[in-house]
């Protein structure tokens, strides 16, 4: 598994390829909150539509909710975009997004199969 972290002038795109499971997302957030870019993002997109393998179970998405709810405490408002291709990684994000809405984080969610309508949303 591996992931690229793309800056961009108001936000950043992280790709991920190959199997996907808690470790290499916790990397991939690990990395982008300990940027001093991070603070000053509008929108955070988070592309799985690379993966080979969905390797990451519901209890692990609710704990990768629970990292996002510490940094929001740096980034109270921001737009979070997930990329999802296939019907197990939707699920996944659908129940990230769930446990984020229930933690009551403060931020704008969209699951989509289109990287087209992601930036679009993203940049509106």
């Amino acid at each position: 598994m591996s992931y690229q972290i793309k800056w961009e002038e108001k936000g950043v795109i992280v790709r991920f390829s190959g199997i996907y499971s808690f470790k290499e997302d916790s990397d991939a957030n690990i990395e982008m909150y300990s940027d001093s870019r991070f603070e000053n993002l509008n929108y955070i997109i988070w592309d799985m539509s690379g993966i080979s393998e969905l390797n990451m179970t519901e209890e692990e998405a609710g704990l990768t909710s629970m990292q996002d709810r510490l940094a929001s405490s740096r980034l109270p408002h921001v737009k979070m975009a997930l990329l999802a291709q296939d019907k197990p990684t939707r699920k996944i994000c659908e129940h990230y997004i769930a446990k984020c809405r229930n933690d009551k984080l403060g931020w704008e969610f969209l699951i989509s199969d289109s990287m087209e309508s992601i930036r679009s949303w993203a940049t509106s």
